[in-house]
Order: C-alpha cells, then sequence, then structure tokens
C-alpha cells in the first residue's frame, strides 16, 4: 500500500472556481515527489490540502492507509517549507528552529512505585533535547555560524536553511516544500537543489515539493505529478516524462528548447508502411516497433501533429536506416550552442528547431534526418497521444444497458457489472454504445476486490527507466489495453495474461468521448454534524438523520409565489453544474457549511448567470 494517497480529490471554491479535477495519485514510504506546473494549476492547493490548510470538497487523502480529511494540521504530523521562509524577526535563528519544539507536546509515561506504566500526559521536550536536535540540525544545514544572528542579518540562501531546519528537527513523517527557492538567484538554487536532495537521501520520509520550474522538477524528483488547470497531466519518473509525454502540454513544458509541433497526415505510402504525410510531401515512416503503440484507429487518414526535439535531427542516416526518414526544410537563422549550432528551419506552415554539428555547411534548403523513433504523434483534437504511454486507456464502441442499480457493458468478448451505487448517470440517452477509458496507474497484475478480470496477449513490452509499460491486445478491441509493472517482473511479449482493472478507475463517456455517463462527484446529501445547526436552522427541522433530497427540489425564480407552509426556502451558493440536456445536477453549499449538497433539477442552470439561487424543497 502507498503511503500517502489523493483520491479522486476536487476542490470547488464558493466563487464557481474549480481548482481540483478528479485528481488521484499515490507516493510511496521513501519517494521525492515534485508536483509541477504553470501558476494556478493547483500544485500549492493540492499540499495545502495534505497538510490541512485547505478544506476538500470531495475525495479523501489517506496517509498509511487511514483517511486524515478531517483530522486537524496539527495532528497530521506534516513539516512545511514555505515560498517566503516565514522566519520570526524578533527572534534568533536559533530560536526559530527550536519554536516549533518548545510548543511541541510529547506523551510522557506516569509510574506507579513499583515503576508499571499507570497513564500518559502530555508534557514539553526537555530543554536539551530541544538544544541538541537544534545544534545538530544546525551543523547538517551548515548554519552553526548564524545561531546567535537574527534573520534581517541573513542571505536569502541562509534564511532558506533555517526554514528548512525548522521543518525537520521536527522529525516529522511528511516534509512538504511549497516553491521554497523561487526567491534565490540561479547560482543559489542550484546549490540549495543540491541541499534538499541530500536531506532526503538522509532522512528517507516522503518529500513533496511544488515548483513551477521543469529544471528543479527534473533534477530533484523522483517522481513528478505534471497538473494544468486542475488536472493531472502525467505521472511518472523524469526520465519518463520526457522521453514519452502523454499529450502536447507536457510535451511542450519540458525541454529546452521547447520540442518543435508541426502537422502531418497519418496514413500509408505507396510501400504500405504507416507513417506521417508532411506538407511538403516528405514521409516520415513510423518504425514497425511502435505500431503496436497506437491508441486510436479512427484517427488513421486524419490530420495529427508531430512532436520532434532539436536532438531528434541528424546529417545522415546513420546504420539503422529503418529508424530514419529524410526532410528537405527551409533555412531560417542559426544559434551557436557550444560544440553545436542550433538551426530555425521552415516546414511548410511549421517551425522546427534541430540541432547539428557546427561544421555543417548552411544552405537555403537543408536536408536532414529526423529520428523518427523518437517522434511524438498526437491527436489534433484532444492532444493526446496516440503512439506511446497515455494516461488513461481509451476504448470506444462499448455495448452497455442501464437499470436502476447498474450499468452492463460488454468489453473484450465479456459481459460486466458497473454498480451505480452514489452516482447519477446521463438520463437523456439516444444511443447504443459508449465509450470507455481506465486510469492505467491502477491497472494491476495482483486480483483485487471490486474489479473486473481481463485477459488478453502481450503485444508490446516498452522498458521505461524505472519501470515496463505492458500494452495487451483484447479480444474484439483494436485499442490495446496498457499497464505499469515493475522492472523485473518476468512478462513475455506472445503470452496470455490477466490483468485486473479497479471499477473505481473506470469511467465512462458518451460516444463523443468527452461528456460523462455518470456524475463528477459521489452524491452528498448527508448533513455533516458540524454543519446540522446551520442546516437545521436555515430548513427548520430538527431530526438529525434528516437527509437532504436529490429531487424534486424547485429554483425559485423572481415573481414566483412559493406557499412557505408547503416548502421550506433557502439560499444556496452554486459550486459546479452537470447539464444533462433539459436536467441539471447542482453541487451546492449553504454558506458556512463545510460539506456539499447535490440537486437534481428539471431545468438548465448556468453557474456563470446564476452563482447563488433560492431553492424550494417540499416538506
Amino acid at each position: 500500500m502507498s503511503y500517502i494517497s489523493f483520491y479522486r480529490i476536487n476542490k470547488l471554491y464558493d466563487s464557481g472556481v474549480h481548482a481540483i479535477k478528479d485528481v488521484t495519485f499515490d507516493i510511496e514510504q521513501d519517494q521525492f515527489t515534485v508536483l509541477v506546473g504553470p501558476s494556478g494549476c493547483g500544485k500549492s492547493t493540492l499540499l495545502r490540502m495534505l497538510a490541512g490548510l485547505e478544506e476538500i470538497t470531495t475525495g479523501k487523502i489517506l496517509i498509511d492507509g487511514k483517511i486524515i480529511n478531517e483530522v486537524s494540521p496539527k495532528d497530521r504530523n506534516v513539516s512545511m517549507v514555505f515560498q517566503n521562509y516565514a522566519l520570526y524577526p524578533h527572534l534568533t535563528v536559533y530560536d526559530n528552529i527550536a519554536f516549533g519544539l518548545r510548543l511541541k507536546k510529547v506523551k510522557t509515561p506516569v509510574l506507579d512505585n513499583d515503576g508499571n506504566i499507570t497513564k500518559y500526559i502530555n508534557s514539553s521536550i526537555p530543554r536539551e533535547e530541544i538544544d541538541k536536535k537544534v545544534k545538530e540540525v544546525a551543523e547538517e544545514l551548515e548554519l552553526t555560524d548564524y545561531l546567535s544572528r537574527k534573520p534581517k542579518q541573513l542571505s536569502g540562501g541562509q534564511k532558506q536553511r533555517v526554514s528548512l531546519a525548522r521543518a525537520l528537527v521536527r522529525d516529522n513523517d511528511i516534509f512538504l516544500l511549497d516553491e521554497p527557492l523561487s526567491n534565490l538567484d540561479a547560482k543559489l538554487r542550484v546549490e540549495m537543489r543540491k541541499t534538499i536532495k541530500a536531506l532526503h537521501s538522509e532522512v528517507k520520509k516522503p518529500f513533496i515539493y511544488v515548483t513551477h520550474d521543469q529544471v528543479e522538477a527534473m533534477t530533484l524528483a523522483d517522481r513528478i505529478v505534471v497538473l494544468n488547470k486542475g488536472v493531472v497531466q502525467q505521472i511518472g519518473s523524469p526520465k519518463e516524462i520526457f522521453d514519452e509525454p502523454n499529450n502536447l502540454y507536457v510535451a511542450t513544458f519540458f525541454g529546452s528548447p521547447q520540442m518543435s509541433i508541426i502537422e502531418g497526415l497519418l496514413t500509408y505510402n505507396n510501400k504500405k508502411e504507416l507513417g506521417i504525410r508532411l506538407e511538403n510531401d516528405d514521409f516520415l515512416v513510423i518504425p514497425k516497433d511502435l505500431l503496436g503503440q497506437l491508441t486510436d484507429y479512427s484517427l488513421i487518414d486524419k490530420k495529427v501533429k508531430v512532436g520532434l526535439r532539436a536532438s531528434s535531427f541528424r546529417v545522415s542516416e546513420g546504420k539503422n536506416k529503418d529508424h530514419f526518414s529524410k526532410i528537405t526544410c527551409d533555412f531560417v537563422h542559426k544559434e551557436l550552442f557550444g560544440n553545436e549550432t542550433l538551426l530555425k528551419l521552415k516546414l511548410g506552415s511549421g517551425d522546427l528547431l534541430a540541432f547539428v554539428p557546427n561544421n555543417i555547411e548552411i544552405k537555403d534548403k537543408i536536408e536532414l534526418f529526423v529520428h523518427t523513433s523518437s517522434m511524438k504523434i498526437f491527436d489534433i483534437e484532444t492532444g493526446e497521444s496516440i503512439f506511446g504511454l497515455r494516461r488513461e486507456s481509451t476504448f470506444k464502441d462499448i455495448k452497455f444497458n442501464i437499470d436502476a442499480d447498474e450499468i452492463s457493458f460488454e468489453f473484450a468478448s465479456k459481459e460486466y457489472k458497473y454498480p451505480l451505487e452514489s452516482r447519477c448517470f446521463h438520463e437523456n440517452l439516444n444511443q447504443d454504445s459508449l465509450t470507455l477509458k481506465c486510469l492505467n496507474e491502477y491497472i494491476s497484475l495482483e486480483k483485487k476486490e471490486n474489479s473486473i478480470e481481463v485477459e488478453g496477449e502481450v503485444s508490446l513490452i516498452k522498458n521505461l527507466f524505472q519501470r515496463k509499460a505492458v500494452y495487451i491486445k483484447l479480444k474484439n478491441q483494436k485499442e490495446p489495453l496498457m499497464l505499469y509493472v515493475k522492472k523485473d517482473e518476468d512478462i513475455k511479449e506472445g503470452s496470455l495474461i490477466k490483468v485486473y482493472v479497479p471499477l473505481e478507475y473506470i469511467n465512462f463517456y458518451l460516444d463523443d468521448g468527452k461528456t460523462p455517463l455518470l456524475s463528477k462527484y459521489e452524491i452528498h446529501n448527508n448533513i455533516l454534524e458540524e454543519d446540522y445547526d446551520l442546516v437545521s436552522k436555515k430548513l427548520n427541522i430538527t431530526n438529525k438523520e434528516f437527509i437532504m433530497p436529490l429531487k424534486g427540489i424547485k429554483v425559485i425564480h423572481k415573481g414566483d409565489k412559493i406557499d412557505k407552509n408547503e416548502y421550506r426556502i433557502f439560499k444556496v451558493i452554486v459550486l459546479d453544474v452537470e447539464n444533462f440536456g433539459q436536467k441539471s445536477l447542482m453541487y451546492y453549499k449553504i454558506k458556512g457549511m463545510k460539506g456539499y449538497f447535490t440537486a437534481l433539477l428539471e431545468e438548465e442552470i448556468d453557474q456563470v448567470v446564476t452563482p447563488v439561487l433560492k431553492l424550494a424543497i417540499k416538506k
């Protein structure tokens, strides 16, 4: 079991901002995990949720198998390092480091006359022990000579080391670092990265580090979680993220210079080889060993986007000719990069960047060879990779049937059942097939409770830096199912294999592949204990077992006359809305409450137009 688990985390603010969207990932006991993405992508919000400084709208966070959603921040055994150091200016370095220890209470046994423990009392840490710990961590971070100084007498790097020391000295189970190096200059950042990495190697506890800097992420992380607009884009080792991006966003976020993106047609040439026909009629042949990774056959003979890194180009095709294709480009300009030259080139309407040797002869027209094994191909509409790693395995045209309690669906020539339980489904269905997506990270070789068993043939094994990606050809499915296994797992291509897909990580979509069949979040209509006084006052109820109804709730519009003897009337904040045809599934809360409620309304609701509503519930 993973040490820290984020499960279907969502964060909805009263303003209607959906900051975190269905985020799920795990962190191992001694892992250095970096959350990376642009400003506003939700990385700091996730960190604050784990620390208990931010409430979770829906989902759960587990530490060592225990749900900690409602655990007080002080009881989570978490240390946090902030971007702005957060040092006390009137205290010395020694006192800043010791401050948390002086406040911390430890359980001390009380003994009877026979030496038996009779009870435990909370007591302060002895002064001698505090002094010893402060001096040990100060020596470790080279702060011994500064213990008597005040923060104003320190440089930026020294202040950051004091902030780290204050977190380390508490000896907590988890260390959270929120952009700790962003205020430092480039040289200091490099030094502090080494310090932080060395500290992690020594304490061997989970470090979760937030940054928008791709260089920090690549140099520090054992595992990277890439976020954008509150959505997880990809999870993997730095090498995996760089070499095998899941989508266009990840591909262009990592790498300097940025990956070049051009358009082409995914089609066959006259030799029946699958590849990319470019605007100038050059053809990039997809190597045979990549063909088993094609995740969407419907894109053949359609336009796609091709990603090429500057290092993917050669001036000759070399010995392995099957992995190189020739292209002709127009020269634009060049820049000298040490022992290489970076060329900016034009191919049709697209721009390319290519590293070449300094001694290459530059002409108006330049012929280069593309290493096609390293090119990346993306769906032009979704931006998802169609050859290589994907966060989800996607299957179209899944036959299904819905009754009151479950979805029955046919997948890989077997019939399975998905219990609806506490999630609503799209009621206006006029189709007989669905798109099914399952989260690859959680598909397993081990049989697990509440999972479906799927059998197929191993079509391809891709060796990654820290693990292997296994592609499985399923019966009656063109696209492969993909899962990750350990590096030493003994699996062979061509062998039959059984894998287990947890129901909780399967999602159903309508035929467009975008509209979810099931509601985004679990339906919550029980009144939380901490919300009871507020909600009961608003609704004039006395029954603590009262459950807010899902259906039969009316929206009160201007001019509507409502009989207050027949209805309970109350004002709510709209958190989020899903529109299903002429109906809306609305997630809302009463101002001041922690939990939220769900309502299925018989009309379309626009959250932007009406962020606040009046509702009527029949008594």
